[in-house]
């Protein structure tokens, strides 16, 4: 627990990783900021106000999912943004993770932002 505080504070605000190579240093952070406090709180907002998943308003939403990924130029930044959080269930978390897989792979980015704010 005394590692996990200690990179806390010392990379709260710090958007390049400092130990190991790029991939396990961004891996080991993001898993860090999972398991941080305020993470669950903002978490958990975001769940009361949409208990249901707001990709297929159908399913009971127990996902928070990132609309800017926090790999991406301004995720990081953003990872406690309310209006960047939306509630979303297994499935389609699932699906929306698969797509931002594929396009990090492939290096085709969509703006996720509108395509959400568009969504009827």
């Amino acid at each position: 627990m005394k590692k996990y505080k200690e990179y806390w504070i010392n990379n709260q605000n710090n958007n390049t990783p400092t130990t190991g190579s790029t991939g396990n240093a961004l891996r080991e952070r993001n898993h860090l900021f999972y398991l941080s406090k305020r993470w669950r709180q903002t978490r958990l907002i975001i769940l009361n106000e949409n208990p249901i998943c707001t990709v297929c308003n159908v399913e009971p939403a127990f996902h928070v999912h990132h609309i800017i990924p926090l790999h991406s130029v301004n995720g990081w930044s953003n990872r406690l943004n309310l209006d960047h959080l939306i509630s979303i269930c297994i499935g389609c978390h699932s699906k929306e993770t698969q797509r931002e897989q594929r396009e990090l792979k492939y290096g085709k980015t969509t703006d996720r932002m509108n395509d959400l704010n568009n969504f009827d």
